[in-house]
């Protein structure tokens, strides 16, 4: 089972605007964060989840990094800043735990589909050895890294994030499906939307895998769903 959170750049309102001509940067994240939710989870063996559960969430920086814990991806959602001609994605990938191929593989899709400039994956160091950016740092994920999706001070690039939310989660989500090997659902194990808060609990707690969400269950699974949740709560599992 691979575990993915998906942290979604600054807070709520005019406050985190951070020079956005079409959207507050924090609103747009959080937003695209649900969507892109939503594309990974139409794949096998993914459990995804979310730092900011509301849009007015907003974890301190260090808060944010002490999250990634047990998590195989920790992928953090932005958009840049810069002159209103300068446009581009950009991966930062972590300096302690770099996962280059991803990290490219995400830049290089992005990039082409915002039909833009490659950036390119880039690093930055505070102490040696140690990420500057604190959302990276001391990050116990496998892999972390910010992705800047496009600059919010061009026009053309947020305008495209703003009105193509479900286009670039699609295509991200394309991307870390292939890098861990996820086979995209088939229609019958789709899980329905009033069920994913229920199938991510059975699978947290170790009483079912979360497959199959359309089967039958059998008495003796039934029986076995039953032990694995007595033998969790009674400090056996």
């Amino acid at each position: 089972m691979i575990k993915i959170l998906l942290s979604a750049g600054h807070g709520a309102g005019n406050i985190h605007n951070r020079g956005g001509l079409y959207f507050n940067e924090g609103d747009n994240n959080y937003y695209y964060s649900l969507i892109l939710k939503t594309e990974l989870e139409k794949y096998n063996n993914v459990v995804v989840n979310l730092v900011r559960k509301n849009i007015n969430d907003n974890p301190q920086i260090n808060d944010r990094s002490k999250m990634g814990e047990g998590y195989d991806l920790y992928f953090s959602i932005h958009s840049n800043a810069a002159g209103s001609t300068v446009r581009g994605t950009e991966v930062w990938d972590s300096v302690e735990t770099p996962n280059k191929t991803l990290a490219q593989a995400i830049c290089d899709a992005t990039a082409d589909l915002f039909n833009h400039n490659n950036r390119g994956v880039k690093h930055r160091e505070g102490q040696p050895g140690f990420n500057y950016y604190g959302e990276l740092r001391f990050n116990k994920a496998k892999s972390a890294m910010i992705v800047e999706n496009g600059f919010h001070t061009n026009h053309d690039d947020c305008l495209f994030f703003k009105n193509n939310h479900e286009l670039i989660a699609k295509a991200q989500a394309e991307v870390i499906a292939k890098h861990y090997k996820l086979d995209k659902r088939k229609i019958e194990d789709e899980i329905s939307s009033w069920a994913k808060d229920a199938q991510q609990w059975v699978i947290e707690n170790r009483v079912s895998d979360g497959t199959n969400p359309k089967s039958n269950v059998t008495r003796e699974q039934l029986w076995q769903m039953l032990y694995n949740y007595h033998r969790r709560v009674n400090g056996n599992g």
